[in-house]
Parts: structure tokens; C-alpha cells; sequence
């Protein structure tokens, strides 16, 4: 099974997105963000993965969709 997602991609020079998990090791993202995993389950086998992501940025620049 192969599962997608995606972390945003900035931009503009003065907002950074980090990406803090997974570690870049277990799934690099593309050029456009999106992540891939390669997953072997089992019938009725659960996996979770999580993705979580920073988005830095200065206070005077108007950012839309993200909460503070």
C-alpha cells in the first residue's frame, strides 16, 4: 500500500517550513511537498503516521491559514 500526504511548500523567502516529523529519513518530501510511505500491512493491520510541520515567519507579514 502506498499512503500520500503533504506538507506546505513556501514560497517566499522570508517564511520557512520545517518539517518535524517523519524525520527526512523515513519519508523526504518532493519538491512540491508530498510525502510517501510504502507500507506491507497485514489483514487488519493498523498503522498511524503522523506529520507535523513548523511554519516560521516575521509578525508585520500577513499569513493566511495558519493558526496562531
Amino acid at each position: 500500500m502506498v499512503v500520500s500526504d503533504q506538507v506546505p511548500v513556501s514560497r517566499h523567502e522570508k517564511i520557512a517550513v520545517k518539517q518535524l516529523s517523519p524525520a527526512e529519513k523515513e519519508a523526504k518530501p518532493s519538491p512540491e511537498g508530498m510525502l510517501k510511505w510504502t507500507l506491507d500491512l497485514k489483514p487488519g493491520e493498523k498503522r498511524e503516521l503522523t506529520v507535523k510541520f513548523s511554519v516560521d515567519y516575521p509578525n508585520e507579514l500577513p499569513v493566511t491559514g495558519v493558526e496562531t
